[in-house]
């Protein structure tokens, strides 16, 4: 024994169900977009700081720092318009109700997939190549080291190109044309493979760099002795801090090299 609901009842539902469905997704879009302009904006941020500092010290080959950064906010900002024009375009044709024939939205003729994916991909591989750059300067431009990470950029980009290009899957019908999802998967994975392994390989460096600083020389300055002879004095970070803290000990890694050109012989002295 079923209930009888009458075809205007009948109607009404349908409308009502219609209007919560489109709603939602209307909702979603909406937060889509605010989430997305959110991220954009964080970038322009970073990437204002990070041309100031550039800009600032100037050291080395800055120019191409700079010229790299600037080529990787033009990628990112297209790729972020794309994916808010395509976000807008499907919020008016869902907004619109397209099943009861009221839509009037602009069908694109393009496809937005592609055009998401591909600029996603150059973004990636300049941020990407930055960061392998960075690698190879932090860890002293030992070539050695970056084979690895350095495959993993090149295969990872390269197949991500070519299943870009290439119609691997179809699935969805978006505003009347067939979208192809091209195993992005994969590329992802990749892609985040390589850029974890030099992340990774920076982590360490870095590390092991602060480990070997207490055996470095911080600070050398010039003062004058019993006899008049000159002596550099090298002090570690931890003599430093046995300084600061009004301890009469030193630690065992200080050094005093006398000079040679002094009144007095050039022997050099270490201190144990």
């Amino acid at each position: 024994m079923g209930i009888y609901i009458s075809p205007p009842a009948q109607v009404h539902i349908a409308s009502t169900v219609q209007s919560l469905f489109y709603g939602m997704i209307h909702a979603n879009f909406v937060l889509h977009i605010l989430i997305q302009t959110a991220h954009g904006g964080a970038f322009i941020v970073s990437f204002g700081i990070c041309m100031n500092i550039l800009l600032k010290r100037r050291k080395g080959h800055y120019q191409y720092h700079l010229l790299a950064t600037a080529i990787l906010f033009i990628l990112v900002s297209a790729n972020f318009l794309v994916y808010m024009t395509y976000d807008a375009v499907k919020m008016c044709f869902y907004g619109s109700n397209p099943v009861d024939e009221s839509n009037r939205c602009w069908l694109p003729t393009t496809r937005f997939f592609d055009a998401q994916y591909e600029t996603a991909l150059a973004s990636s591989s300049v941020a990407d190549a930055i960061l392998l750059w960075r690698c190879y300067v932090v860890w002293g431009k030992r070539r050695k080291i970056m084979i690895l990470p350095a495959f993993l950029y090149v295969a990872a980009h390269v197949v991500g190109l070519v299943l870009a290009s290439s119609d691997v899957v179809v699935m969805g019908n978006w505003f009347g044309y067939d979208e192809k999802t091209p195993l992005s998967p994969i590329s992802v994975v990749a892609v985040s493979a390589g850029v974890g392994l030099v992340s990774t390989t920076i982590i360490i460096r870095v590390t092991l760099g602060n480990d070997n600083m207490e055996s470095t020389v911080v600070l050398s300055r010039a003062t004058n002795i019993e006899d008049g002879v000159a002596a550099r004095v090298d002090i570690s970070p931890s003599a430093i801090n046995l300084k600061q803290e009004g301890t009469s000990e030193w630690p065992s890694m200080l050094e005093h090299e006398f000079d040679g050109s002094s009144r007095s012989s050039g022997n050099a002295v270490t201190v144990d």
